[in-house]
């Protein structure tokens, strides 16, 4: 009889499954979850500039008649890219946080439902158990 290891006791090698690679369900999660994270981070990045010109544009658009992009030439002209990311520190802090949440949840209901009905590791999921795991994930 072979010997057993440590990590083999506890799972945490990987699974072969149909010829697939397969990491352990923690591994998993904790991919799904910096997934999120990452998702989170670029979000914020790329869409706060726009929701910074989206607030001057609604609570002072007497200072920009020129309109949107108007507002972006000043607002980076007195201020530069800081101006434009003002106030990005609470928006990450939600959107990576909420994003984080919603990847875990949206694995851990895959890999649920593919435990439940018995659809193995390596076979992608119909549109129909996608749909059940995005609708109670929200």
């Amino acid at each position: 009889m072979a010997e057993v290891t440590s990590a083999q006791t506890l799972h945490l090698e990987p699974i072969h499954a149909s010829g697939q690679f397969i990491p352990h369900w923690a591994v998993q999660a904790i991919t799904d979850t910096t997934a999120g994270i990452a998702g989170g981070v670029a979000c914020v990045y790329a869409g706060h500039p726009f929701d910074t010109v989206k607030v001057k544009m609604q609570t002072q658009s007497h200072l920009y008649p020129k309109g949107a992009l108007d507002c972006f030439r000043q607002t980076f002209k007195q201020s530069g890219m800081k101006g434009l990311y003002t106030g990005a520190t609470p928006a990450l802090l939600a959107n990576v946080s909420e994003n984080a949440v919603l990847f875990a949840c949206y694995g851990s209901i895959q890999r649920f439902i593919r435990s439940i009905q018995g659809t193995p590791e390596g076979e992608e999921l119909s549109l129909l158990q996608k749909a059940s795991a995005g609708g109670k994930q929200t």
